[in-house]
């Protein structure tokens, strides 16, 4: 049997201008994004990246675009690194962490209220697997608690369905689940009295209970005879969800991505093959027939591997009287506190500095100082930084850090170098 999603038989069927206006609009909003990522991956891209949602819908409209398999991998691929930084957000609130996204690499101080919704964390789980674990997420998010995996009402409690569906999922993984004792948890908890909203109960239905008929399907003695019908019925549930006006557009639409990643773990441990096509389940995804990260990302092979390191600015010969050395020494701490490539200045010796705002690309702390009888003015960091392309960045930080002291000193000797730390 051939499932055919209504929107792909209603696209090829669109005036041709309609067409290239969609492609238009998707292909403007790739750009902009991958620009973004390239340009900007620091704390501010981080507090302001598109939603999994978004990306989502990248992943469905290059499928329903036709685009080549490397395209619609880079959007697969960066759904489960996008959401990690959500879930990374979550677990280390007020701390430093490094992000990692697209080959690009940044440190910023996770900030909780950015949450990962349940449908989030569901469709991370079942993308994980889509792609074999490539990331090494999946001992991460089974191993999120409850206040993260979903999200707590404002009394507390948290969603007991989105729980026992949480541990359906978590039990796939373990040796000596009750499969069986696990789905009749999640069935009790759909019923109507703990699923209250009209819309909840609707994707609880048709969408949820149906993933979990297939799991205990594919973990029971009658896969063999079974699987195939499970596996039907809950894409049939799929479209007749998503086979309406009000959701045809929705991101979750064009690709079941839960019940494909299903599938593909059906196929990789049980060796269990879909007997049918769908545009809901490519089969080259179920198989894993797909273009690795490398190959859908080849610009990333050439970047440099990042390095954490402490690094030094330093500059001798510099005039010695008292008060030309406070003028340049002032004007470092203005520098250092507008340069991009350079962690945030200290707080306490950069409080008084009249200095515009910028981003800083690079996170962590430096200091000034004027050390030694000789009166080395020293720029250093205090704690380790990661710099994504080591030699460039030192190369260009020797050339700004030898032009701006060259306005003192034209007899002045500079140096920029890394500090070996553990």
């Amino acid at each position: 049997m051939v499932l055919t999603h209504h929107r792909f038989d209603k696209f090829d069927t669109l005036n041709p201008l309609i067409k290239e206006k969609i492609n238009s609009h998707y292909s403007n909003r790739v750009a902009s994004c991958e620009k973004s990522t390239r340009e900007d991956f620091n704390a501010n891209f981080y507090n302001n990246f598109f939603s999994l949602n978004s990306i989502q819908d990248f992943i469905g409209k290059s499928y329903l675009l036709n685009k080549p398999k490397t395209q619609i991998m880079r959007h697969l691929y960066t759904f489960p690194e996008s959401g990690m930084l959500d879930v990374l957000s979550q677990l280390h609130e007020g701390k430093k962490i490094t992000l990692t996204l697209e080959g690009h690499s940044c440190e910023v101080i996770a900030d909780s209220k950015k949450e990962l919704s349940f449908r989030g964390w569901l469709d991370m789980f079942f993308v994980t697997l889509i792609l074999r674990d490539h990331f090494s997420h999946l001992p991460i998010l089974l191993g999120l608690p409850d206040n993260i995996i979903s999200t707590p009402y404002s009394s507390g409690e948290i969603n007991g369905f989105n729980l026992a569906f949480a541990e359906l999922c978590k039990g796939m993984f373990n040796p000596y689940a009750d499969m069986r004792k696990l789905r009749d948890k999640v069935v009790e908890a759909s019923a109507h009295f703990y699923v209250e909203w009209e819309e909840q109960k609707e994707y609880v239905n048709h969408l949820y209970l149906p993933l979990v008929e297939l799991i205990c399907v594919v973990h029971s003695a009658e896969r063999e005879s079974h699987y195939q019908s499970s596996l039907l019925h809950a894409l049939q549930a799929h479209k007749a969800y998503y086979d309406n006006e009000d959701r045809s557009h929705d991101a979750e639409a064009m690709i079941a991505l839960c019940i494909t990643g299903i599938a593909a773990y059906a196929y990789d441990r049980f060796g269990l093959v879909p007997e049918f096509e769908t545009d809901y389940m490519p089969l080259w995804l179920v198989k894993g027939e797909f273009p690795t990260y490398d190959e859908a990302f080849p610009e990333i092979k050439a970047l440099p591997k990042p390095i954490r390191s402490d690094f030094e600015f330093t500059a001798e010969n510099l005039p010695r009287t008292e008060p030309e050395l406070k003028r340049i020494y002032e004007a470092a701490l203005k520098w250092a506190k507008e340069e991009r490539e350079l962690p945030p200045l200290c707080d306490v010796i950069g409080r008084d500095i009249d200095s515009k705002q910028v981003n800083k690309n690079i996170v962590g702390e430096i200091f000034i100082d004027v050390l030694g009888d000789d009166w080395v003015l020293t720029l250093y960091s205090m704690e380790p930084s990661l710099i994504q392309d080591p030699q460039a960045w030192l190369a260009a930080m020797t050339t700004r850090w030898q032009a701006f002291i060259a306005q003192f000193s034209q007899e002045a000797i500079t140096n920029v170098r890394f500090i070996e730390c553990d």
